[in-house]
């Protein structure tokens, strides 16, 4: 791609489509081995899985307000409640009356979410190894420098 843009474009500098092009196609790659992993946990969407683990990670008692979890998951509330429907539905996590907020709810996994989370988030570091595994210990931690010093370049504050 870059060396046809360079042909047909010789008076534009391309040379940044060497990273974004790649970055663009190697997340598109884990992606979709992410949702094979979501897939085989009996999960239908990748992001669902991304809430489990959220909840899994931040510690007992596994609880998180949803607004908190549209923000980590970087999506909209109505987007977090679909979601939020899907795996309470398969009894994964359950919503419970805010305590102090009564227009709210607070989401708790259930210990079948939490065995869930387990498992897929095992899987997921299985997959991502098996994805990095070209890459050495100094390469993997330049990489991961570098896209850290680009993702604050692009407002990333996280």
């Amino acid at each position: 791609m870059v060396g046809s843009w360079r042909a047909s474009r010789p008076d534009l500098d391309v040379t940044p489509l060497l990273v974004t092009g790649r970055i663009l196609r190697a997340a598109r790659l884990i992606q979709k081995r992410l949702d094979e992993v979501a897939s085989r946990h009996g999960l239908s969407h990748k992001g669902d899985l991304d809430v489990l683990t959220h909840l899994r990670r931040i510690g007992p008692p596994h609880q998180a307000d949803p607004s908190g979890l549209a923000r980590s998951g970087l999506i909209t509330t109505a987007g977090m409640t679909a979601r939020l429907d899907r795996l309470e539905a398969a009894g994964l996590l359950a919503r419970s009356p805010h305590p102090v907020d009564r227009r709210s709810v607070i989401i708790t996994a259930t210990p079948l979410g939490l065995t869930v989370a387990d498992a897929a988030f095992a899987d997921i570091l299985e997959v991502q190894g098996a994805l990095t595994q070209a890459l050495d210990a100094r390469a993997s931690a330049q990489v991961a420098a570098a896209l850290r010093r680009l993702l604050i370049e692009l407002g990333d504050t996280d």
